[in-house]
């Protein structure tokens, strides 16, 4: 899935949530919510399944890329506790 579709996607699940393009890590998007980062994921396509070819290296490390599934559920579990007091304001910051 391209990740302009993903961002269709996430939207359709939060309209205040966007994929932008990382732009000290070309490879990389990152998801936001009202501006706010969420977590990266591959710029170009987003996997359904893992795969040993799906990584980053970053600081000498090699980290997997979140498939789609993974990544929507951490948007709903970041969503989930924003939905309290404290946890909207530790996120944004109030």
């Amino acid at each position: 899935m391209t990740t302009k579709d993903f961002e269709l996607e996430l939207q359709a699940i939060d309209p205040r949530l966007s994929i932008v393009s990382n732009s000290n890590r070309p490879q990389l998007c990152n998801i936001k919510l009202s501006g706010i980062d969420i977590c990266p994921i591959p710029s170009g396509d987003i996997k359904e399944e893992r795969d040993p070819s799906y990584v980053i290296e970053l600081g000498g490390r090699i980290i997997p890329h979140r498939t789609r599934q993974e990544a929507i559920d951490l948007v709903k579990h970041t969503l989930d506790i924003i939905a309290t007091k404290d946890g909207a304001e530790v996120f944004f910051g109030n």
